[in-house]
């Protein structure tokens, strides 16, 4: 089919929707290639499609808060035991504090992103 088209058929059209986000488009290349199957050989079409992103994005949105969270639930260990705050107490505060912080943030993100 791609054989038969004019030499500026580009087979590979780019939604509006990738061009605006955190990750963005940044090419996408188109080659014919022969697929060898059981069945007999068939044309197809070779695409590549690059996209970039922000690592600070990510660190920021997934690493940072579960370093924080696994901080937040060993301070338990550091904590004086003949203090007046049980250890149960002083474990779960904190983790309970950044487990909703992490679920709140993520699910914002996740909003604003488009993911449901």
């Amino acid at each position: 089919m791609w054989a038969n088209s004019p030499p500026f058929v580009n087979p590979v059209e780019v939604s509006n929707d990738l061009l605006s986000g955190p990750i963005s488009f940044e090419e996408a290349s188109a080659g014919d290639c022969l697929g060898n199957y059981t069945v007999g050989s068939f044309s197809c079409i070779d695409v590549v499609v690059t996209f970039s992103g922000s690592t600070f994005g990510t660190l920021a949105t997934w690493f940072l808060p579960s370093v924080l969270l696994l901080i937040a639930s060993w301070l338990h260990f550091w904590i004086h035991g003949s203090w007046s705050v049980p250890r149960t107490a002083s474990a779960a505060v904190p983790f309970f504090l950044f487990a909703i912080l992490f679920v709140s943030f993520s699910s914002t993100v996740f909003l604003y992103y488009g993911v449901r």
